[in-house]
């Protein structure tokens, strides 16, 4: 096997590309933590904490499963203005729209009757503003991502708005400025805006032929496939925002706002492992996507057992150099943070065991077992939820830690029984065989290279 021209393929430059750029991000993370957690109390910071969960995951959520319908549909060989490609993004667009219109009215009745709440919590109505933000850079990473264009994909979200936050927030410390929770969170927000406006204005160039009516849509019948699709998309969304935040967010109800900052702090140390998977996600799921519309076991197998492989050793590697560091970077942010050192070990097995099945749900997903997903995930939020809960309140912070570890091997198992009964694919890494480093020399930059120049040439061009 040549290496070299393995190496040099174009699957593989793509790949650094967003492991380069997500690496970046998750440095730009911590610099945001840190800031925060050094000019806000061990309370504001709390609560700060607790608005950015409720909002990321409103945000997640809202998009009504529109980024994931625009992976899965989205023809890489198509001009966008294209008739199915124009169709799928005003449709896509509409529904987006609606949300971020419906997160304002949220926002605005929770800001009216805000005094109603608790003391600590009548601020919720900035996580509906900082939510209708953020769901419009998920899905202008999603429109991004189908083409090809990386740096524009995550640039603006992942590698400018965590670095301007912390800025803004520092210079106002410098300036004699005593920042509260809701304060820092506002500042955060205002930063995203700032970040992605640029990037909206890249989206509605290459859209142009798009909103000058450039085609019907389509009729009722895949409208209505993907109106459907949206909504179990929402659905899992929804779930995967559970899983990101609703621990953060349960702990901050039932155990207190400053266990809720330290786990939230553990939760993107053990990110750090997951990046791999991450930017393999980022890379590999509009190819896996397309390998099944083509009916293309082998070659979907080809790439689902490198991606499995390389994610699950890098996380399993990166976890054990973690669990050394982990200690001393706790104390970074706070020295009290060191005494829960267990619950980095459970969580840092949450993510290699997630990691072992790489891509796993998202290729359950486009490829068609979405209802079937959904089904299960469905019958298993009540009992999750209830086990979060309980374990919180009788076990604290270990409690909700080996809850999420089990629901995490539980929703993988599902997703790799499904996709090796109906597609024929092995999601484990231990799938993998030499013979699957070809799919890395047969990149597809070719394709979405022609599909950018059809839509007028560089992708960086305003």
């Amino acid at each position: 096997m040549n290496l070299r021209k393995i190496a040099g393929s174009a699957q593989a430059r793509r790949l650094a590309e967003v492991v380069l750029s997500r690496g970046l991000s998750t440095l730009f993370s911590f610099l945001l933590l840190y800031v925060t957690s050094q000019i806000l109390s061990l309370d504001e910071y709390g609560l700060y904490v607790f608005l950015f969960s409720v909002g990321s995951a409103l945000g997640l959520m809202a998009g009504l499963g529109q980024p994931m319908v625009l992976v899965k549909h989205f023809r890489a060989a198509e001009a966008c203005d294209g008739r199915h490609n124009a169709s799928l993004i005003r449709g896509s667009a509409r529904v987006t729209g609606a949300a971020v219109a419906v997160l304002g009215m949220l926002g605005s009745a929770a800001f009216f009757f805000g005094s109603a709440l608790p003391e600590r919590y009548e601020d919720i109505h900035l996580a509906a503003a900082f939510a209708a933000v953020f769901v419009v850079s998920e899905y202008l990473q999603s429109f991004f991502r189908v083409r090809a264009q990386y740096w524009l994909a995550l640039g603006p979200r992942e590698n400018i708005w965590r670095p301007l936050a912390s800025v803004v927030l520092l210079a106002g410390s410098a300036f004699g400025l005593s920042w509260a929770g809701a304060d820092a969170f506002i500042v955060v927000g205002a930063s995203l805006l700032v970040a992605i406006l640029p990037q909206l204005g890249v989206y509605l160039r290459q859209t142009a032929g798009v909103w000058r009516g450039g085609g019907a849509d389509f009729g009722g019948g895949r409208r209505r496939l993907w109106r459907r699709e949206g909504l179990y998309f929402f659905a899992h969304t929804g779930f995967a925002a559970s899983a990101a935040y609703l621990e953060t967010v349960i702990i901050g109800l039932v155990v207190g706002l400053r266990e809720a900052a330290f786990f939230f702090l553990v939760t993107r140390l053990t990110m750090l492992l997951n990046l791999p998977g991450v930017a393999i996600e980022t890379v590999g799921v509009p190819r896996v996507a397309e390998k099944f519309r083509r009916n293309d076991r082998q070659g979907a197998q080809d790439l689902i057992a490198c991606f499995s492989l390389i994610a699950f050793v890098l996380a399993l590697c990166g976890g054990l150099v973690l669990l050394i560091v982990a200690p001393a970077l706790l104390g970074l942010f706070n020295p009290a943070f060191t005494e829960h050192f267990e619950v980095v070990v459970i969580m840092t097995l949450s993510v290699v065991a997630h990691a072992y099945y790489g891509i796993g749900t998202s290729a359950l997903m486009v490829g068609g077992g979405e209802r079937y997903y959904l089904s299960y995930r469905t019958m298993l939020f009540g009992p999750y939820v209830a086990c979060l809960i309980g374990s919180g309140w009788f076990a604290g912070l270990d409690g909700v830690a080996l809850t999420s570890l089990a629901f995490v091997l539980i929703e993988n198992v599902i997703a790799a029984r499904w996709c090796l009964g109906v597609k024929g694919v092995d999601l484990r890494a231990s799938s993998f065989r030499r013979a699957h480093l070809v799919a890395f020399s047969a990149g597809s930059g070719a394709r979405h290279a022609r599909a950018s120049e059809s839509d007028g040439g560089s992708a960086f061009r305003l």
